[in-house]
């Protein structure tokens, strides 16, 4: 007798369905009651979902997004980050000091019912975490923070937390750069600014000497010394020629022409000192001048990258754009009781139906060795 299977067709399979349709019900209606009551409040409490949605800002300096006068660029916080931005920021939301601040200020410890004396309180604790709490960046290119919990106040409360932590996390990150490039740049720029004000005190001393404008004083001051060389030869000459024809040297002319000759020595002297100190300082004179007009310049440039990195290091914008804050959920989300009815029933009918098959055949085979 050849050895078959049971069952092998259509009709069989009808006819077995029939032969064990009590106990096939009977476990179904087990499995839907038991599946049921399990799954109610009394063994699984329920969940709520709270989500808020963002778009990453593009990252920039804020200095350069608000304070930039050259025209040269156009401002891009206002528009949305890309991809990377929101990788940034969902590693971010990842981080070991967000979740610590969220533990801390929910006490997620005493609110996921954990016993704080557990060897392995921390593993159970970010298991919960990690159970409840998710990040995602969507298709869309925004970040999603999803949170559940069996109270949809603190749901939403964790959520709008977690938020308000990305932007305080980041810009901590980016103020403690700042501050490094500010200490940089102020060290550069007050070390530019006493050389500056050096160079500006060793002209002063020099101005105080006479000394200006070396090449105009120069031009001017040997116009001058030929002025008044003329002007006392002329007079020595004129002199000369009043005493030569008796004229009394208390005479209005002569007296005049003596005050004139007095008059351009003097100028003379004046003149050579002054030319004497523009010999022996005039060289510095320019010199320092020269670096005085170049380390302004630098100085200027200086003032203006403090000033950026200043207000980098103390302002702080959004590093997002919230879509949706997350609200306190009406209806809860875990678990989907008809769900899990089904799946248990389901499951319980297939593992019974392959039970019966598996016994049917064990009879038949039986019946079969006794024949």
């Amino acid at each position: 007798m050849e050895n078959q299977t049971f069952p092998q067709n259509g009709f069989s399979i009808i006819e077995f369905l029939l032969k064990y349709q009590k106990i096939i019900g009977i476990i179904a209606l087990l499995a839907i009651v038991t599946s049921a009551i399990f799954s109610s409040p009394f063994f699984i409490k329920p969940k709520y979902q709270s989500t808020v949605v963002f778009f990453p800002a593009r990252s920039a300096s804020i200095s350069n997004e608000l304070l930039n006068t050259d025209g040269g660029s156009k401002s891009t916080y206002l528009e949305f980050g890309e991809e990377d931005a929101a990788d940034q920021l969902v590693q971010i939301l990842q981080s070991e000091e967000i979740r610590e601040k969220i533990i801390q200020k929910f006490h997620l410890l005493e609110h996921y019912e954990i016993d704080s004396t557990a060897p392995l309180k921390n593993y159970y604790l970010n298991t919960e975490y990690e159970k409840n709490i998710s990040f995602r960046r969507t298709e869309y290119l925004s970040v999603e923070i999803k949170v559940l919990d069996t109270d949809p106040k603190i749901a939403a409360e964790i959520a709008n937390e977690i938020a308000r932590l990305l932007d305080e996390t980041k810009s901590t990150i980016i103020h403690h750069n700042a501050k490094e490039a500010l200490k940089i740049v102020e060290s550069q720029y007050f070390a530019k600014k006493i050389l500056v004000d050096s160079i500006k005190n060793q002209l002063t001393n020099l101005r105080k000497l006479g000394i200006y404008d070396y090449e105009t004083q120069v031009d001017h001051l040997t116009g001058e010394q030929v002025r008044n060389a003329t002007e006392l030869s002329s007079n020595q000459s004129r002199l000369q020629v009043l005493l030569e024809n008796g004229i009394s040297k208390n005479d209005t002319s002569v007296i005049n022409t003596k005050a004139r000759i007095k008059g351009s020595e003097s100028a003379l002297k004046t003149i050579t000192e002054t030319m004497t100190k523009l010999e022996n300082f005039g060289s510095d004179f320019n010199l320092l001048n020269s670096q005085f007009v170049f380390e302004s310049e630098e100085l200027s440039r200086l003032a203006q990258r403090y000033s950026k990195a200043l207000v980098d290091a103390q302002a702080a914008l959004n590093v997002k754009f919230i879509v949706n804050d997350a609200k306190a959920a009406e209806k809860k989300t875990y678990p989907v009781r008809w769900l899990i009815v089904l799946i248990s029933t389901v499951g319980s009918l297939v593992f019974t139906i392959m039970a019966l098959v598996i016994w049917e055949n064990i009879l038949r085979y039986r019946k079969q060795k006794t024949a």
